[in-house]
């Protein structure tokens, strides 16, 4: 089989298929199209998994690898932040101190987890090389985390009721992060420079601060297309105000409607 078709039918397909499957899950009303959907999303998210090894040759099974490394440590860090948030002060469905003890964990296993990728010998390889998408993953990774963690902790401090434990998390969060950025731009690990990190986080800054400024903008063009079609609708008119004969026909009328005490 050509390797092009091969690769078609093993991982764009399935990848495809798994995109559109989740949508249409989370999107439709109905349970047997949604089921359905759901089966169609884990078969294609499978044989994306397995790429590496049903279409080995082609440079696209470089993503099915890379997310078969991450998805347990992102596992750990989505389970673990969903614990710590509803396990603080929430009015609804809180969960128990243990679950928060288990959040904890959870989180802080995931971070090592993802360090050991970088730091340790557990870095995704791919044909003897470091697998490239993992290049663009985990500096994207570190830029997220800071700036987002950054900005729940100031949004949980001054705009949260009674949230400073979780407001000092995400704080700890954001300077950890931070300082695993600045160690990587300054220290080698096993199998990545530091100047190749560089090199790649230079890189991801630009495409964030990118997409940064296209929603930006296209939020602005929308804003004025919306303020320009406004602007070209006709004045409201304005009613005059009724006379004294519209007055008195109005009392007359909400007399007739009034029974008073008798009702």
């Amino acid at each position: 089989m050509d390797e092009m078709v091969q690769a078609a039918l093993l991982f764009w397909i399935p990848a495809l298929a798994l995109v559109v499957g989740t949508g249409t899950a989370l999107s439709s009303r109905s349970q047997s199209i949604k089921l359905l959907s759901k089966i169609i999303a884990l078969t294609g998210f499978l044989f994306v998994l397995l790429s590496p090894m049903t279409v080995p040759e082609s440079p696209s099974s470089a993503a099915g690898h890379l997310l078969g490394s991450i998805i347990g440590p992102c596992a750990l860090l989505i389970t673990g932040i969903y614990l710590l948030a509803f396990s603080g002060n929430v009015e609804v469905g809180k969960l128990s101190s243990t679950d928060r003890k288990i959040g904890s964990a959870s989180t802080f296993f995931g971070l090592i987890w993802l360090e050991g990728m970088h730091w340790w010998t557990w870095t995704p390889m791919l044909n003897g090389e470091v697998n490239p998408y993992w290049l663009v993953f985990w500096p994207t990774f570190l830029i997220l985390s800071t700036g987002l963690s950054s900005g729940a902790a100031f949004a949980l401090r001054y705009l949260g009721d009674s949230r400073e434990n979780e407001s000092n998390f995400m704080l700890i969060i954001s300077l950890l992060t931070f300082s695993l950025t600045v160690l990587g731009m300054m220290l080698d690990g096993p199998n990545i420079s530091s100047e190749i990190f560089r090199n790649h986080f230079w890189l991801a800054a630009s495409d964030i601060f990118g997409i940064g400024i296209g929603v930006g903008l296209s939020i602005l063009v929308f804003a004025m297309v919306i303020w320009i079609y406004e602007s070209s609708l006709p004045p409201v008119n304005i009613l005059d105000e009724p006379s004294k004969q519209e007055l008195a026909q109005a009392a007359s009328i909400i007399a007739n409607h009034i029974g008073g005490e008798q009702e």
